[in-house]
C-alpha cells in the first residue's frame, strides 16, 4: 500500500489475532480516510500442540478446536480477512501464544496466572526478540500499543517493549477490550491516565461489527451471542 502525500506512517501493535480489530478497527479507519498510512503487526499468532495446559484446551475447545495447529490456521484466516477488509498492510511475528508457552513440559502461565500482569523470566527471549522486530519499524510516526488492562501477561510484553523501543510522543494507547469493560480492571494508575490524557472515544460502526464477524471462532467468547448487532462497547485512544 502507497503512503499518500502529507499523510503518516501508523503502526498498530496488536498482541492476539483480534486486538486490533477489537479496540482500534473505527480509529483505523478515521486513520486510512485522512489518508494516513497504517500497519498493522500482530506479535503472539502461534498456537503450539504439545503440552497444552488445561487453560489453553479449554479456550481451544470453546473456540471449536482440538488441535492447536487446526486452531492457529484458522484463527490466522480470520485475521487475514479481517485486515484485507481493512485494506492496512499487515504482518504476524509468530511468537507464541501466552496460555501456550512452557518451560520444558510445564506451563508458563498455568490457569489464571496469564492474566495477573506477570512476565515470567522465560519469555525474555521474547521481548529481547520483540524489541529487535520494533526497531527495524522506528521510522513509523505514530505507534499504537495496547494500555494493559486486565493484565494479560502478552498485552504488558507488547506495552513494555513498544515503550523500551519508541519515544514517549509517538505512543498512543488503546484500551484493552473487553477487560477495559470490568471495572475491577481499572487500578487508579489507569483511572488516572484516562483522565488526565487526551482521548478519542468512538462506537462501533456498522463496518467495524462486520470485521468482528470475521472473527467466527471467537464471538461466543467475546460476547455470549453471533448477532453483533447491539454491540456498542467503545473504542478509546489515549494520546
Amino acid at each position: 500500500m502507497k503512503k499518500g502525500t502529507g499523510s503518516k506512517r501508523i503502526l498498530v501493535i496488536s498482541p492476539h489475532l483480534d486486538d486490533a480489530v477489537l479496540d482500534c478497527a473505527d480509529h483505523i479507519l478515521q486513520l486510512k480516510r485522512a489518508g494516513h498510512y497504517v500497519k498493522v503487526l500482530t506479535v503472539f499468532t502461534k498456537f503450539a500442540d504439545k503440552h497444552i495446559s488445561s487453560a489453553a484446551r479449554t479456550y481451544m475447545y470453546q473456540s471449536g478446536f482440538k488441535k492447536a495447529r487446526d486452531f492457529e490456521r484458522f484463527r490466522k484466516l480470520e485475521d487475514k480477512q479481517a485486515m484485507n477488509m481493512l485494506q492496512v498492510d499487515w504482518q504476524h511475528l509468530n511468537f507464541t501464544d501466552g496460555w501456550f508457552r512452557t518451560k520444558q513440559t510445564v506451563s508458563l502461565y498455568p490457569e489464571n496466572l496469564l492474566f495477573q500482569g506477570h512476565i515470567s523470566k522465560s519469555d525474555s527471549p521474547i521481548l529481547q526478540k520483540l524489541s529487535d522486530i520494533l526497531i527495524e519499524n522506528i521510522s513509523f510516526d505514530s505507534i499504537y500499543t495496547p494500555m494493559g488492562v486486565g493484565g494479560h501477561t502478552d498485552h504488558q510484553i507488547t506495552r513494555k517493549v513498544s515503550e523500551n523501543v519508541f519515544s514517549k510522543n509517538k505512543i498512543h494507547y488503546y484500551l484493552d477490550f473487553p477487560y477495559a469493560l470490568d471495572l475491577s480492571n481499572l487500578s487508579w494508575r489507569i483511572l488516572i491516565e484516562i483522565l488526565m490524557r487526551n482521548k478519542s472515544i468512538k462506537f462501533s460502526s456498522v463496518f467495524k461489527k462486520t470485521l468482528l464477524l470475521q472473527y467466527s471462532s471467537q464471538l461466543e467468547i467475546l460476547f455470549n451471542k453471533k448477532d453483533l448487532s447491539n454491540v456498542w462497547y467503545p473504542e478509546i485512544i489515549l494520546h
